[in-house]
C-alpha cells in the first residue's frame, strides 16, 4: 500500500515511497533527504544517501495503517497520491524541498515583497537564507530559517520553522529568547538583525 505513495505524519514530514525504489523524506522544517527504500516481511527498510540504516514494522489497527519505530513508537500517518514540493534544492549547504505560495492580490505591496527565498552571510560568516513560504491577510508568515555549517562557533548546520508578523517594511518573529528583525532596505535585499541567543548579529540577504 506504500509503494507509489506519500505517508503524511502528524507533526507534517512527509515520506514518499517512488513506484521505482527511491525513497524521499521532507522533514518538519523543510529538510529534505533522499536514498532507497525496500519492503518485506511486513517492514520498511530505509536506506538513506549519507549512511543512515532504519527499518519500520508496519502495522494496523481500527484507525488505519502505522509503522512502528525501533524504540516501539507508533508513527500515525495517512496516505496521499505522491507530493512533490516545487523547490528541491540547496540553501547553505543543507537540502531543502519547499513550497512558495503566492500572497493574496490585496496584501500591500510592502507586504507582499517579502514572499520568496532570501539568501546571504552573517557578518562573522556563516551562510543564513530564509524562505517566506505564505502570508496570511493579517501579515502572520510562515518561515522557514536555515543556517550553514560553522565550525568556529561549533554551528550546526540545520533549519527552523518560525512564524513571523510583516507591517511597515518590516519581518519580525516576536521571540521571547531572541529576536529576530528583517527590514526591506531595497526591493530585492534584507537587512537582518537577531538579538540574544546563538549566532547574534546582523546579516544582508538578497531574493534568489
Amino acid at each position: 500500500l506504500l509503494v507509489g505513495k506519500s505517508a503524511v505524519f502528524g507533526d507534517g514530514s512527509i515520506s514518499t515511497y517512488n513506484a521505482n525504489g527511491s525513497y524521499s523524506y521532507v522533514a518538519a522544517n523543510n529538510r529534505h533527504y533522499t536514498g532507497k527504500y525496500t519492503v518485506s516481511k511486513g517492514k520498511v527498510c530505509l536506506a538513506i544517501d549519507g549512511g543512515e540504516r532504519r527499518c519500520d514494522t508496519v502495522a494496523s489497527d481500527a484507525h488505519g495503517m502505522f509503522l512502528v519505530n525501533a524504540a516501539g513508537e507508533p508513527l500515525r500517518f495517512t496516505l496521499q497520491p505522491p507530493i512533490v514540493l516545487q523547490n528541491v534544492t540547496t540553501l547553505c549547504g543543507v537540502p531543502m524541498a519547499y513550497n512558495v505560495y503566492p500572497p493574496p492580490d490585496y496584501l500591500p505591496a510592502d507586504v507582499k515583497a517579502f514572499s520568496g527565498t532570501w539568501i546571504g552571510k552573517w557578518d562573522y560568516g556563516m551562510c543564513g537564507a530564509m524562505i517566506v513560504e505564505s502570508i496570511k491577510a493579517s501579515g502572520v508568515a510562515s518561515v522557514i530559517y536555515v543556517n550553514g555549517e560553522f565550525p568556529l562557533h561549533s554551528y550546526k548546520a540545520g533549519a527552523m520553522r518560525f512564524l513571523a508578523l510583516i507591517s511597515g517594511g518590516t519581518l519580525t518573529d516576536g521571540g521571547k529568547g531572541s529576536s529576530f528583525e528583517a527590514v526591506m532596505s531595497e526591493q530585492n535585499s534584507l537587512a537582518v538583525r537577531r538579538i540574544g541567543g546563538p549566532g547574534a548579529g546582523t546579516a544582508r540577504l538578497t531574493r534568489r
